[in-house]
């Protein structure tokens, strides 16, 4: 509740003059911080990582979002949203208890698209279709 607090007067100063958009990104950040201690509390300690790259991210793209012109906002909300992902999916993956079994599955695919026949492209798919290949295109007159 003091760090939500905190952020109250970043809040105030963006909700007051809509072009003091850089209060946006302490008042979101001193958010997060005590969504992070939420999620202590309630053992949800897998998704802290990649929700504070989210939350670090966030402000940055409202700020593009909202001020076009502040095309640098993209830059780091671009690449902590890249890190939340990686993290995401790497907590994701290792919670995973079958996940060698997904890995070995994978690995009978590879190895099945390997070796199989390739079907030819030029087969007829009818039996009215002729089997002769088609005529060369005509050759322009060259001079001698």
């Amino acid at each position: 509740i003091i760090t939500a607090s905190i952020s109250l007067p970043f809040w105030l100063i963006y909700l007051k003059d809509r072009r003091n958009w850089w209060a946006l990104i302490p008042g979101w950040t001193m958010i997060c911080v005590s969504a992070i201690v939420l999620l202590g509390l309630i053992r949800m300690d897998w998704f802290i990582a990649p929700f504070v790259m989210f939350a670090i991210a966030t402000p940055f793209l409202l700020v593009y979002v909202l001020h076009r012109d502040q095309w640098w906002a993209l830059i780091p909300g671009g690449v902590m949203t890249t890190i939340g992902f990686a993290l995401l999916l790497s907590e994701i993956v290792t919670t995973l208890a079958f996940w060698p079994v997904l890995l070995i599955l994978a690995g009978v695919w590879l190895v099945y698209r390997a070796v199989k026949p390739q079907r030819a492209a030029s087969l007829p798919t009818s039996q009215h279709e002729e089997l002769d290949p088609p005529a060369p295109a005509a050759q322009p007159d060259q001079p001698r």
